[in-house]
């Protein structure tokens, strides 16, 4: 709770000292509801907005408004050596909403629990999955729409992995299983391969999560560190919640801790509260602090639709330079579109 302002307090001490029971004064910094409905906002009710958003007066909530931007440390992208094309392949996917990606065998992840999501992303969102250490070196194979028309690759001749995925199950089953498939293939000179590919060959399961990202940005390397996902399977306001995610060796600089909430997939996210747990201490967004947007579950919150962003700063007392493990705390959900 922030002080009272003194100017207030003492004119409620007035106000009881001359006769009668005075009725409390409210506090202009505390949350207060939204208004009914075509009623004027108080200024109690005027919450502050996060970089890169912008407030809604007919919603007491703010609203993003910058897009996703690629990461200034990246600087202009090049690809590495390739092999000239010399061998093709065409896929076809009777079912809607395909994507489908060629990955040479050597770039396969490791851990390809959001490969067909980042394929995905490469193509529709490639400022946020390009600045991703993971997965930026998968930019040459971004996926592509894969419908009944063959969908034509021109690439080197080698071992690939033939990915495949459909978007929007989860919408449709309120879940992502079985929306995928993948095989091994070898693409030579002068033997061109057709593949069509079935939802009943779909029986991989791409573990897709579509929520918002968070990152923090390390002042050091003046870039973004790897994102990580809030609000999972929070896809409706009936599973509004709240998540913790436990992040380790956080960089703090000048006593200050900086992130950003990008949403790069198709979907409204809700972001209600965000704020920071390190060290026993519950840190607050530094602009507004308790009038910030995301100070605290009340309902006004931060809307973010699709490539958009914002960025938030936390003030660390007594923290100095170096790093430190950070509990995430949000609240929201988000609506698929």
């Amino acid at each position: 709770m922030i002080p009272r302002p003194a100017s207030l307090a003492l004119t409620a001490a007035l106000l009881t000292g001359c006769g009668g029971a005075a009725a409390p004064l409210p506090d202009p910094q505390e949350p207060a509801p939204p208004p009914s409905k075509g009623q004027p906002l108080r200024p109690s009710q005027i919450v502050i907005c996060p970089d890169g958003s912008s407030y809604d007066t007919t919603r007491n909530s703010c609203v993003a408004t910058r897009p996703i931007s690629p990461d200034a440390s990246k600087g202009s992208r090049t690809s590495s050596p390739r092999a000239a094309p010399s061998a093709g392949a065409s896929v076809r996917c009777t079912f809607t909403n395909g994507w489908v990606s060629l990955v040479p065998v050597d770039a396969y992840p490791a851990d390809d629990t959001f490969l067909m999501q980042a394929l995905i992303g490469l193509t529709e969102e490639p400022d946020f999955w390009g600045a991703e250490s993971e997965y930026a070196a998968l930019e040459p194979y971004a996926a592509r729409r894969c419908s009944d028309s063959p969908q034509r690759f021109n690439l080197p001749a080698g071992e690939y992995f033939l990915v495949v995925g459909e978007a929007g199950t989860f919408n449709r089953r309120g879940t992502y299983d079985r929306n995928g498939f993948r095989r091994r293939i070898r693409l030579s000179d002068g033997s061109p391969q057709e593949v069509t590919v079935r939802r009943t060959d779909l029986t991989l399961t791409w573990s897709c999560i579509s929520c918002p990202f968070v990152s923090f940005f390390d002042p050091t390397s003046n870039r973004w560190l790897k994102s990580f996902v809030v609000l999972a399977y929070r896809d409706s306001a009936s599973r509004r919640g709240t998540d913790r995610v436990r992040v380790e060796r956080v960089p703090v600089r000048n006593g200050r801790i900086k992130l950003r909430v990008a949403e790069a997939e198709p979907e409204i996210s809700q972001l209600d509260q965000l704020v920071l747990e390190v060290q026993g201490q519950r840190l607050l967004p530094t602009r507004g602090d308790a009038r910030s947007a995301l100070a605290s579950a009340d309902g006004a919150g931060v809307e973010l639709r699709p490539g958009t962003q914002i960025d938030v700063e936390y003030q660390v007392p007594g923290v100095g330079d170096g790093f430190v493990d950070v509990q995430v705390v949000a609240h929201g959900h988000y609506d698929p579109l």
